[in-house]
């Protein structure tokens, strides 16, 4: 599993990451014809007091923060009055890897731990013309696209900037009590040790 960790190789932001659904389900579920393939952007989000009683309303889905530097590709998963944000990079051709197979499938699955197991969610998908502009912007990104995606992600993590603009997706639920968030890695990215300064974190 691929962590941002600190200068002393501790981890120091919530890690999302690719799997499948063949390795997030257990063996014993029966699924779709072909969907164990499907992938699922995993995320932990520490030890949050989630209610995840079946009645709760649900929601996934998927857009951008626009940055300084760069835009930050987001996918959220909402729980009642709780949303969790996976921030991801735009320049990453993994996720665009990842993309394709969800616009293949016409589906996106994303599956969200709060200290223990927690939902799987399954939601139809497609590229939206907004995510093919993002996609063309990409080509003009350059070498530091990652380092500027590290700094501007764990910046709207750590600084309080998710709670700040993210708004309930669930029109039954008009406030969100907690607004949680990761930063997906991928093999591109590796892991990553970062340190915190003052003005916010840089790569190390």
């Amino acid at each position: 599993m691929p962590w941002l960790l600190d200068q002393d190789g501790h981890p120091i932001l919530s890690p999302g990451y690719v799997a499948t659904l063949d390795e997030v389900v257990s063996p014993s579920v029966t699924l779709p014809s072909g969907m164990r393939s499907l992938p699922v952007l995993v995320g932990h989000f520490g030890s949050h007091p989630v209610d995840l009683n079946a009645s709760q309303p649900r929601y996934v889905g998927f857009g951008c923060i626009d940055t300084d530097a760069m835009p930050l590709l987001t996918f959220r998963m909402q729980i009642g009055p709780t949303i969790a944000y996976w921030l991801a990079n735009p320049a990453d051709a993994q996720i665009w890897k990842l993309l394709d197979a969800w616009d293949a499938a016409g589906k996106m699955a994303l599956s969200a731990h709060f200290g223990g197991s927690g939902p799987l969610l399954v939601w139809e998908f497609s590229i939206t013309p907004a995510l093919n502009a993002l996609r063309e912007w990409t080509r003009h990104a350059g070498d530091r696209a990652t380092a500027y995606f590290i700094s501007r992600a764990g910046h709207a993590i750590l600084d309080g900037i998710l709670p700040r603009i993210a708004t309930s997706d669930i029109a039954s639920v008009q406030t969100l009590e907690h607004v949680l968030g990761c930063i997906v890695c991928t093999p591109e990215m590796g892991g990553v040790r970062i340190r915190v300064v003052n003005e916010g974190i840089t790569l190390h």
